[in-house]
């Protein structure tokens, strides 16, 4: 064939091709007007989320159809990578459909609209965008999101930092010595003193299989094999280059947690016989340490350093992005009243600050907080709950009312 007609029999097939997959996939009207399911969460009285990604973390609190004031929407743009918009919050990595990039815009009804990519990745989604969030968005309403695990006896719950994952601690808590679970991992308080339960998938380790009627699944264990190496301090240093050089770790990090999903259930599916507990006063907090270097300082001020979120989260983007920007939106520094809100907690509390040592160290916790009633008022302290060293030199404060 004539080159000349070879070439417009070619040009003219790849049109006709063209043609058909941008009115099949792309201009049709069912494309532009389909919308995926959403899924409705209201958590507690404090805040409610529309949300085109199902939440695995906020399955606690999901109900059934929209409620009357949706405050916080999470949007899917199928068209690719969210276009920034005046006042909003844009964060792109440059990739198109197949990369991290979200707009935010705040305001009295927040909306956050994120690449299609994010959709294969909740976990990664919720974790690095909507829980930063949705931390900033309750403190103007008197609440705040703390670094602790909560139980509750009675009318009383416990607030408890450790510098470790403290889920099967909480198990323990609640299998053996009757408590009602609310969180393993934060939690929120408000200036009332009041502690609200955050239920979130809890990461199964072996101690947990072991203790429950659950058998090992092959693809826990190949999690957990896998998330032991991303979360290598050589893993993380790269990530953090990365991020420090533009470039896109975001995206590489949002494909990790999706082929590599981190192994999490809901604590009453691993371990059967726990209860839940939605809200209590606080009675007692519990700080779990590694060692008692408190020296002479305020241990109400060393609490609250302990209970408050950092502002930059992990480092990387765009969590440190999305921190600065939501604590000072309206020119207000947010970071400072929730340190108020946390320091009313803090003042009206029992505070114990512990040192742990030794492989059984959550046995002395659960024994410890057991043996002691939260709301009997009992004296400031420092104490050691190693196996190997009997008592650590600590100090005292005054009583509390």
């Amino acid at each position: 064939v004539n080159y000349l007609l070879a070439n417009m029999l070619v040009l003219a097939l790849i049109g006709l091709l063209l043609y058909g997959l941008s009115e099949q996939w792309i201009w049709t009207k069912g494309s532009m007007v389909w919308q995926p399911q959403s899924y409705f969460y209201r958590i507690h009285d404090i805040l409610t989320l529309e949300s085109q990604v199902q939440l695995a973390e906020l399955q606690h609190f999901a109900i059934e159809g929209p409620p009357e004031d949706i405050e916080i929407q999470i949007r899917l743009d199928r068209q690719g990578t969210p276009s920034p918009l005046p006042g909003g919050i844009s964060y792109d990595e440059r990739m198109g459909r197949f990369g991290f990039g979200l707009t935010v815009l705040p305001g009295d009804f927040l909306q956050i609209v994120v690449s299609p990519l994010l959709e294969r990745s909740p976990g990664f989604l919720f974790t690095n965008i909507v829980e930063p969030i949705l931390r900033w968005r309750i403190v103007p309403k008197g609440y705040a999101l703390v670094k602790a695990a909560s139980v509750t006896s009675g009318k009383s719950a416990v607030l408890i930092h450790g510098d470790y994952d403290l889920g099967y601690a909480m198990s323990i808590l609640c299998r053996q010595f009757g408590y009602a679970f609310m969180a393993d991992d934060l939690s929120f308080v408000d200036q009332a003193g009041k502690v609200y339960s955050y239920p979130k998938p809890v990461t199964i380790d072996q101690r947990m299989i072991r203790d429950s009627e659950r058998s090992p699944r092959f693809r826990d264990r190949l999690s957990q094999s896998g998330q032991r190496l991303l979360y290598t301090r050589f893993a993380r240093r790269f990530g953090l280059w990365l991020s420090d050089k533009d470039l896109p770790a975001a995206t590489l990090n949002t494909y990790l947690q999706w082929f590599v999903p981190q192994p999490k259930d809901m604590i009453d599916s691993i371990i059967s016989g726990i209860k839940y507990d939605d809200q209590s006063n606080c009675a007692l907090i519990i700080k779990m340490s590694e060692n008692t270097a408190v020296g002479g300082g305020n241990l109400v001020e060393m609490m609250i350093d302990a209970l408050q979120l950092g502002v930059e989260g992990a480092g990387f983007q765009p969590h440190p992005l999305l921190a600065d920007r939501l604590r000072h939106w309206q020119g207000i520094d947010l970071m400072k009243k929730e340190r108020a809100i946390i320091k009313q907690v803090v003042e009206a509390s029992t505070l114990h600050w512990f040192e742990t040592g030794g492989s059984d160290w959550w046995f002395d916790l659960a024994n410890t907080v057991s043996e002691n009633d939260p709301s009997s008022g009992r004296v400031v302290a420092v104490k050691n709950l190693s196996r190997e060293t009997p008592m650590a030199s600590g100090i005292q404060g005054e009583p509390r009312a």
